[in-house]
């Protein structure tokens, strides 16, 4: 599970970096770049938040056959518990 999350935060957190950095450097006028990172920014959203339901979907997987079962807000639960930590463990 901490593999998981340490990878999906490398992935985004790359992501952003590389994104920034290329368009930064890029010679063009401001308003292009503007658009450029709002683009990708839509992009990364979308890719970031199917990341998220297909690791939610495989955590749901895994606990089903470990046995364990858990409603709806359990999995929210778990899912803020866990951004807790990535957010301490990345400051």
């Amino acid at each position: 599970m901490k593999k998981t999350i340490g990878i999906l935060t490398s992935f985004v957190s790359g992501v952003a970096i590389g994104t920034t950095l290329g368009l930064l450097l890029a010679p063009e006028k401001g308003e292009d770049t503007r658009a450029k990172l709002m683009d990708s920014y839509g992009k990364t959203k979308v890719k970031l938040a199917d990341s998220y339901e297909k690791t939610k979907e495989k955590v749901m997987e895994t606990l089903k056959q470990k046995g364990v079962t858990l409603t709806n807000d359990e999995l929210d639960d778990l899912v803020e518990d866990i951004k807790s930590e990535v957010e301490e463990a990345t400051a």
